[in-house]
């Protein structure tokens, strides 16, 4: 009697979740017919005004339709050319999405599988650990969770050094917590990625993108790198870093020359070199709604849908949500509503994409500037909250007054400070010669050029200015990042050792030694 008792409760609360559900549905519906698409225009407009974000462009689908896709602000941060839906941007950590779907595909072809060894496809894997070398699977490598410092070897393609060297340097840094322990963000696992891509395609990362899904969903515009980037006509200039200031709040720079680190969107491609406008990813938004087949072309299986937006790896949590990471989309699960989406950003360039499952609902945003998150972040919510027919929440002005009030915290930190202690800069006699390391790393070189200091180091053979500042000591900029170099002297104050700070901090790879010839 008890059992058939809760049989019978069980039979209700199910009925009246489904009714729950189909009356969810239907007001979602309702609601959506009457979204006021001027009112949320002029909120984006608003955001954009108040982070100064020169230009941006916005695409919303629901159901399996675009409606709507426009520009807002202009394409340069100094001349009033307006943005399109059209307009082309870096999508950043998007473009990781992407990548995961190619190997979704190949997992449907039978090439692999998600639980396979990655040692059992490339047996020139390294990794610092031995045990996770051997034990490392394809699933881990977008998870987030290896081992792997956050943002490990994240500027070495800045130096030029290529996909495949990058690859083989991750056997030699640090291991930062224990494996499937944490969720620290990185890019370098992507490139080993891209090489079990062409290992078992015999194609490119690049042509596989174009084949599996450009030309399937339609992305003809949709392209990779600094090449596909340079040749798009309507493209969003690369001129705009976000910075703090606690005099104006916003402050934004043009990024010009080499500022522009379009060497790293090429060779970081696989973690975030995709470009593209927000009129062809809502092509991209329509596959992940429709679980994987867009205009009756069956792009991924169901299955492989599911397990690209199965949430895996714990990120944040508090009493409103909780937020885990799938197959490259962050899951959040919070109090009125799941959403899937990724925010991407590069030099000069961010992104978000997003999409509510269960109300057909799906946004990209892309702005010509490195702006805070909590920017998109006020407009993916605002977008939601309007089609769910909720209250308007100025989210916009809430995102911004966290921002300012924790940089302005920091800055006062910063002026308490005590002041750094001066250094001296060696004499350039001192520090000219050849260093040595080993043939994965190249030679580095600290030579004269009309008068001032320059190194040159990576495979690509660049040459950059060597600068000293008598606070921070000496370092140089190359394709958009700075990279601080110490020296070690000898008894007689000549170098002996160099040293290059990958990401801002010794990462474990270790430095080169004078050469004595």
């Amino acid at each position: 009697m008890k059992s058939n008792t809760l049989s019978l409760r069980h039979t209700l609360c199910f009925l009246l979740l489904i009714f729950g559900l189909i009356t969810a549905s239907a007001h979602t519906r309702s609601v959506a017919q009457n979204v006021e698409l001027d009112r949320l225009a002029e909120y984006i407009e608003q955001v954009r005004q108040t982070w100064r974000i020169p230009g941006l462009s916005v695409s919303i689908v629901q159901g399996d339709s675009t409606v709507f896709a426009e520009g807002f602000g202009s394409l340069h941060h100094d001349r009033n050319v307006p943005t399109q839906s059209q307009t082309m941007y870096h999508i950043g950590s998007v473009s990781k999405s992407f990548t995961a779907a190619v190997i979704a595909s190949m997992v449907d072809e039978g090439l692999l599988a998600w639980t396979d060894r990655v040692k059992t496809h490339l047996p020139e894997f390294v990794w610092p650990d031995p045990w996770v070398e051997e034990h490392l699977l394809v699933r881990d490598l977008f998870l987030h969770s290896t081992g792997l410092r956050g943002q490990a070897g994240t500027y070495l393609p800045n130096l030029g050094y290529s996909r495949d060297e990058i690859c083989a340097m991750i056997g030699r840094m640090q291991v930062g917590y224990t494996y499937r322990g944490d969720y620290q963000y990185n890019n370098v696992t992507f490139l080993v990625a891209n090489q079990l891509i062409e290992k078992l395609t015999g194609k490119s990362w690049e042509e596989n993108l174009q084949e599996r899904i450009f030309n399937p969903l339609g992305m003809h515009r949709t392209t990779t790198g600094q090449a596909g980037y340079l040749a798009a006509g309507d493209r969003a200039s690369l001129q705009h870093e976000f910075l703090f200031d606690p005099v104006d709040t916003v402050r934004t720079r043009k990024l010009e020359g080499d500022d522009r680190a379009l060497a790293w969107l090429t060779t970081v491609g696989p973690a975030g070199g995709i470009c593209s406008d927000v009129e062809d990813m809502t092509q991209w938004i329509r596959l992940h709604l429709s679980d994987g087949e867009v205009d009756g072309v069956r792009i991924l299986s169901e299955k492989s849908m599911r397990e690209l937006h199965r949430g895996r790896t714990m990120v944040s949590q508090d009493s409103t949500y909780i937020r885990l990471y799938g197959l490259c989309w962050f899951v959040e699960q919070n109090n009125e509503y799941q959403v899937i989406f990724h925010t991407g950003t590069t030099w000069g360039h961010t992104a978000v994409c997003a999409f509510v499952p269960e109300m057909g609902l799906g946004l990209m945003v892309l702005c010509n500037s490195e702006v805070n998150e909590g920017a998109r972040y006020s407009i993916m919510r605002r977008i939601i909250d309007a089609y769910r027919g909720a209250p308007e929440k100025d989210w916009n002005r809430e995102y911004f007054d966290k921002w300012v009030a924790r940089n302005y915290a920091a800055w006062e930190k910063e002026q308490a400070a005590p002041a750094p202690v001066l250094q001296t800069a060696c004499p350039n006699d001192a520090l000219v010669g050849r260093y040595v390391k080993d043939e994965l790393f190249g030679d580095a070189y600290i030579f004269l050029q009309d008068g001032d200091l320059y190194i040159r180091v990576g495979s690509a053979g660049w040459e950059r200015r060597l600068e000293f500042d008598p606070a921070e000591g000496y370092y140089f900029w190359s394709d958009g990042h700075r990279f601080p170099v110490t020296f070690e002297l000898d008894e007689a104050g000549k170098a002996k050792t160099l040293n290059v700070a990958f990401n801002y901090r010794d990462e474990g790879l270790g430095g080169w030694v004078r050469s004595l010839d």
